[in-house]
């Protein structure tokens, strides 16, 4: 007897509907669509906007490419305000006037308008063959609470266009103009809303009718089109386990949680914005209608473009530092590398050695500003090094996705999005831009300089075998904490050049073992390092730095005239960490290497302080 299949009920043939019919048909799961309607899409109007996280799961059920053909893509935006500044449970509280005009002289093919006015809002898209989409969001007088929203009939629709008629759009084109060219046009009033309760036993809900949000961004059916993904591939998942009589009811019901898990950030992510927009475009407040003028759809675009479909659950910290911080800020930690200490010995420690470095020239230099100027370098250091890591990762998301080491980071695993992280990374310069405000201004030459090299370095990965070398600008270090101190770099040109160089070597070193580790799927998706250029002579590559490192460390004491300790102490522990890290590390070969760097790096880092700092105390006396 033939086993009984899994079947799915669909209720409803709208945009979510018709999409997990695809997704299941594509499966081979058997599936029925209930619609009360005689048709599927009676044309009353309305139209959809497909962005690429819906395109992109089109394309996967090879559909895109006949919608593609019914549709113009969007190239250009005019936004107008009402001044004549321009530039190219569920609750109610807007009304929307849609529908669509024949084409109208002066709006191209491609366009995209947005007038947004107080109280009201209009938004074009000129479609394919001049066809003008076109919805008017209007503020309502106070909110409604399901079931209680009002209903609307054509004579209301023309009445709001008849008061918004000489709203002009675009130059003389006017509301009046697209409500006079209508083929078809509805009013209804806006439902928004985010629901807790997903699913109940073998019910589950998707799309509008969980989340309900308002055209502004154009999210509500590619959001719709995302949920009947998710659910679609968790179905076929559960299928595989065999059959009916294998799928329990304790099978499902963890199915729908999980489907509710990886859905509700994104979708109250997409809902939050869709919100924020309605009242954007509608200048609810003066907030908002100062803020419009000077901030464009732009970052909506670019929000979904790069999205992922569902937010991946974060892999459970692994360091002590991020176990003590809320789940939510978890993601931007990591981004940081806070609890990645080898990379904060890394960028702390040459300005550490800068400071200790100028003491043992300037020995009358007071022990008080000489910690201050410490403090200071390390809230600087610190934050530089927060920023870099963030811009890196963003803008090697693509790269790191590849990666076995590091596709499991905050922006390819989709737990923060490019947006979110350009403005932490700006955040994070920004405060650490604050110390400059206490130093000479010869300090924020060079700090530009550092945080120019810092933005650049992840595209030397694409176009150049060393882009280890941009690394080496936090040699800048050494004159930036000397002109901090008062000791002109320039009336000790040599011993400074020595330090520089010897900063920027120790620095190249280490990321070029470090970078030992990812070197065979380095050459499979293209990037370039040392480490692969020199990867058949990378032992001769690592020894040919570290001796150069302390030939560089040498002659800058015997430059300044130091004495037996700096040589014993700094030389000699600089020697000794970093032929063990070489040692130990097998030039990047074994395991542990960044437990081993980062222990070595620590003690060499306290050796080349310590020997300063005996100079200082025995020089000063």
């Amino acid at each position: 007897m033939e086993k009984p299949k899994f079947k799915v009920i669909i209720v409803g043939g709208s945009i979510s509907g018709l999409t997990l019919a695809h997704c299941l048909a594509k499966a081979d799961i058997d599936h029925i669509i209930l619609e009360k309607r005689a048709e599927i899409a009676p044309q009353e109007g309305a139209f959809i906007g497909i962005w690429p996280n819906g395109a992109r799961i089109l394309q996967q059920l090879g559909v895109y490419g006949s919608l593609e053909k019914l549709t113009a893509p969007l190239s250009r935006m005019h936004i107008s305000f009402p001044d004549g500044f321009s530039f190219s449970s569920f609750t109610v509280e807007y009304t929307c006037v849609f529908g669509i005009s024949n084409p109208i002289p002066g709006l191209e093919t491609g366009e995209h308008i947005n007038r947004y006015g107080d109280k009201f809002s209009v938004i074009t898209f000129h479609g394919k063959d001049g066809r003008v989409f076109w919805f008017i969001i209007h503020k309502l007088d106070h909110a409604y609470v399901y079931p209680h929203a009002p209903r609307y009939s054509p004579e209301d629709a023309a009445h709001l266009c008849a008061e918004l008629a000489n709203v002009s759009i675009l130059g003389d084109i006017s509301v009046g103009h697209l409500w006079k060219s209508r083929i078809v046009a509805s009013m209804t009033a806006l439902e928004e809303g985010l629901l807790e309760t997903w699913h109940f036993n073998r019910i589950v809900l998707l799309g509008d009718s969980v989340h309900k949000m308002t055209p502004n961004i154009g999210q509500g059916a590619n959001t719709a089109i995302e949920d009947a993904a998710v659910l679609a591939s968790l179905i076929h998942r559960l299928v595989q386990l065999g059959g009916i009589p294998s799928i329990s009811e304790a099978h499902i019901e963890s199915m729908l949680l999980e489907y509710r898990g990886l859905r509700y950030d994104r979708a109250k992510s997409t809902y939050e914005r869709s919100r924020f927009g309605a009242r954007f475009h509608t200048r609810d407040d003066w907030a908002k209608a100062f803020a419009g003028r000077y901030y464009s759809l732009s970052w909506i675009f670019f929000y979904f473009e790069m999205a992922t479909v569902t937010k991946k659950a974060a892999p459970q910290p692994q360091s002590k530092i991020l176990s003590l911080l809320p789940p939510s800020l978890v993601p931007y930690a990591e981004l940081t590398r806070i609890h990645r200490l080898l990379g904060i010995y890394l960028n702390t420690s040459p300005y550490f050695v800068g400071v200790a470095f100028s003491a043992s020239i300037a020995t009358d230099l007071p022990v008080v500003i000489l910690l201050h100027r410490l403090a200071l370098f390390s809230v600087w250091s610190f934050f530089l090094r927060c920023a870099g890591c963030v811009w890196n990762d963003l803008i090697d998301s693509d790269l790191d996705r590849q990666i076995a080491r590091t596709k499991s980071r905050p922006i390819p695993r989709g737990a923060v999005s490019k947006r979110d992280a350009a403005i932490f990374t700006v955040a994070l310069f920004a405060c650490g831009s604050s110390v400059l405000f206490f130093l000479p201004s010869q300090c924020t030459i060079e700090a530009i300089v550092i945080i120019f090299f810092a933005l650049l370095y992840p595209f030397g990965k694409r176009f150049t075998d060393y882009p280890q070398v941009t690394l080496g600008n936090i040699g800048w270090a050494i004159p930036m904490t000397m002109h901090s101190l008062g000791v002109n770099p320039l009336d000790h040109l040599m011993p400074t050049v020595c330090m520089f160089m010897f900063i920027a070597t120790v620095i190249i070193m280490v990321d070029v073992v470090y970078a030992c580790q990812d070197t065979e799927e380095d050459l499979k998706v293209g990037v370039k390092s040392m480490a692969v250029r020199f990867r058949n002579s990378i032992n001769l590559l690592a020894y040919a730095l570290f001796y150069s490192s302390i030939a560089l460390f040498a002659s800058a004491g015997l430059f300044i005239g130091l004495g037996l300790p700096f040589f014993v102490v700094s030389v000699g522990g600089h020697f000794f960490g970093f032929k063990n890290l070489l040692k130990a590390t097998q030039i990047g070969k074994s395991s542990g290497v960044e437990k081993s760097a980062k222990s070595y790096c620590f003690l060499s880092s306290i050796f080349w302080v310590l020997g300063f700092g005996i100079e200082y105390c025995v020089r000063g006396n």
